[in-house]
């Protein structure tokens, strides 16, 4: 049964619907308590009249104005005529009882009651793949846990995240790159300007250090974003000395860098290279060995936690734009809603890139569960120091990977009780693995229709459900059978586990207005014109990937056409040793080593193929003809 908490004021909901519907902070329960608890920390919750109102004075609450405050007796004060009182509980301190006002920030398990009937909060809730998992247990394709020594920088990781298009000063993005710090987890992201694919950009490789991205080559782009993370990082801690008067120790340098074997990062590893011979303990470079996600695994982390702010930001613009225009506000193709960040587009391609800012400020000012304090604060050392952050993290590894258990609660996803018969639930909606992204409408997202948005969003159906039957198997695994609420479809779904359905609560309210039991009601007694369109069923589709026109040919031709060719490139010769699949691009790449050297890890570096067969400043020592595959490669 569910512990008693207390029940959410009007002017605590406005605060809960401001921070996830208006302003769109896309984070959990405990994450949107700490910030909570930072920003309003010990605030009374002011005085309510009988309706559970609060005294307002020009559009403000009369507490948290200027304005001098009627006569409090007995926590009671009249106020235009109404009385309103503050709430109050009795408390015992070193045996002394007194009455002690209500604060106005919510309790955890409030949040958590908010969040369960809130309807975008059950639609966007993230999903899970494991109904034999239970408490948090090592990755399957775990090999160990990263644990970072005592020192900012000691571990950075890099991984470019794939974003809806949009075009923002006339230029497309679609790609943004993520740095993150292993012990710190200050995240730094930079959208990276693409003409198509995020490896076949052909642009100058030699140009000015200030020019603009749109003429870097996606690889220059990432060495650039490299320094500045590191400049922004020294910065932040030397600003801070000179604030608090302390004294500054110095820049600091990453000594491992980790990214994935993207060809975006094919110039990393020359660069860091460069960096090494001047600072010997530093900038030591790794890629993921081919077939190792998890090598890379902070990184990947803070893409879906990055991906997730970055959605929730985009959700709330959209309604406020909504909500503009059922208020008759004059909305335009470009609007700024009150009190929001930036402009932004309302019937183009929204432009994500305008949020970065915001979405770096966000992520690195939340409580991060396993240090227990904010990415800044851990920067920083404000109240805590960088030998305790080490510490937490490796007492969070410890009691991860101690043991395996099954069947148990799924952390963040399970409800205080398992569904049972009669319960209402929403089913997971199974996404195709496709690269096409865009953001979701939330006139769409009513309608039930499918939309590519990942993990972010829209991962539950919009149609309600009732659990019909429930079957037990010999290990006690528990599946379901459900209908629609709507009894004129006929058609019952079974049998699902627990990872395909999300229990709801009975009191949510729809955007119809009504609630779950009204809305049940309301179908069944009376014919609606419902525009409601069939969701995708729960059922995992086989969908085959069109192979791209660019050949027909594999890794194996195009290793047996370019093993062993020999070119120059920026004064040094190479020889191509290997042809390869790149899985995440779609594309085909070179491996090649300089000549003269063994034929090992790092000493390989990576092109994709067309890139290399059009780079002017490549001179082949033996000419050949390679025309008619640049033109099977760009097709």
């Amino acid at each position: 049964m569910a512990a008693a908490f207390l029940e959410l004021t009007k002017l605590q909901k406005q605060i809960l619907f401001e921070f996830v519907r208006q302003q769109g902070y896309a984070e959990g329960v405990h994450k949107l308590y700490q910030r909570l608890k930072r920003d309003i920390g010990s605030i009374e919750h002011p005085a309510m009249n009988s309706d559970g109102d609060v005294a307002i004075s020009n559009d403000e609450v009369l507490e948290f104005t200027d304005d001098d405050l009627p006569t409090v007796t007995d926590d009671k004060y009249l106020y235009k005529g109404t009385e309103y009182e503050y709430e109050t509980r009795a408390v015992t301190k070193k045996s002394v009882v007194a009455n002690e006002r209500r604060k106005l920030l919510p309790s955890r398990r409030a949040i958590e009651d908010y969040f369960n009937k809130d309807e975008i909060v059950q639609i966007d809730k993230q999903s899970r793949e494991a109904n034999a998992g239970g408490q948090r247990t090592p990755p399957k394709h775990g090999i160990r846990p990263i644990l970072p020594p005592p020192h900012p920088l000691s571990i950075v990781q890099l991984d470019a995240m794939r974003m809806p298009i949009c075009i923002h000063n006339q230029k497309q993005y679609s790609w943004l790159l993520l740095i993150v710090d292993v012990l710190t987890k200050m995240v730094y992201i930079r959208p990276l300007h693409l003409n198509t694919q995020l490896s076949t950009t052909q642009k100058r490789r030699n140009v000015a250090d200030d020019a603009d991205d749109s003429l870097r080559p996606a690889r220059g782009q990432v060495t650039r974003a490299y320094v500045d993370f590191i400049r922004r990082i020294n910065k932040t801690r030397k600003h801070y000395a000179e604030k608090t008067n302390t004294q500054y120790s110095g820049n600091l340098h990453p000594i491992l860098t980790v990214s994935d074997r993207g060809s975006e990062n094919s110039g990393l590893a020359a660069f860091l290279n460069k960096l090494k011979e001047k600072n010997p303990k530093y900038y030591s470079f790794t890629q993921t060995p081919y077939g190792r996600s998890r090598f890379n695994s902070i990184a990947e982390g803070h893409v879906r936690i990055v991906r997730r702010l970055m959605y929730g930001i985009q959700r709330a613009f959209q309604e406020q734009v909504i909500n503009a225009k059922k208020e008759g506000d004059k909305v335009g193709k470009i609007y700024k809603p009150q009190d929001w960040h930036c402009t932004n587009n309302t019937s183009a391609a929204y432009d994500w890139v305008k949020d970065c800012d915001l979405c770096m400020q966000r992520h690195n000012s939340s409580i991060k569960t396993t240090i227990k304090s904010s990415p800044i604060a851990a920067l920083l050392e404000i109240e805590i120091t960088h030998k305790i952050v080490a510490q937490r993290i490796k007492t969070a590894a410890e009691k991860r990977w101690k043991d395996v258990k099954f069947n148990l609660r799924l952390p963040g996803y399970s409800p205080s009780t398992p569904a049972a018969m009669n319960d209402y639930v929403r089913l997971k909606i199974y996404k195709y693995g496709d690269m096409s992204l865009r953001f979701a409408n939330i006139e769409e997202t009513r309608k039930g229709r499918k939309i590519s948005g990942k993990s972010s969003s829209n991962n539950f159906t919009t149609r309600i459900y009732k659990v019909i039957a429930v079957r037990t198997l010999n290990k006690g695994q528990i599946l379901y059978k459900v209908a629609d609420i709507d009894t004129s479809n006929k058609k019952e779904i079974a049998w699902l586990d627990r990872t395909q359905i999300q229990k709801i609560h009975s009191e949510t309210i729809l955007s119809t207005g009504r609630s779950i039991q009204e809305e049940e009601e309301f179908l069944n007694t009376e014919a609606s014109d419902s525009d409601i369109e069939a969701d995708v069923l729960p059922k995992p589709k086989q969908r085959h990937k069109k192979q791209k026109p660019i050949s027909q040919w594999q890794s194996e031709e195009w290793s047996n056409l370019l093993k062993g060719k020999i070119f120059n490139d920026e004064g040094k010769n190479w020889v191509i040793v290997d042809a390869l699949w790149d899985r995440i691009d779609k594309i085909y790449g070179a491996i090649y080593i300089p000549i003269g050297t063994r034929n090992i890890q790092k000493n390989r570096e990576y092109q994709p193929i067309l890139e290399l067969l059009q780079d002017s400043s490549v001179k082949w020592k033996i000419p050949w003809d390679f025309e008619k595959y640049v033109e099977a490669l760009s097709k």
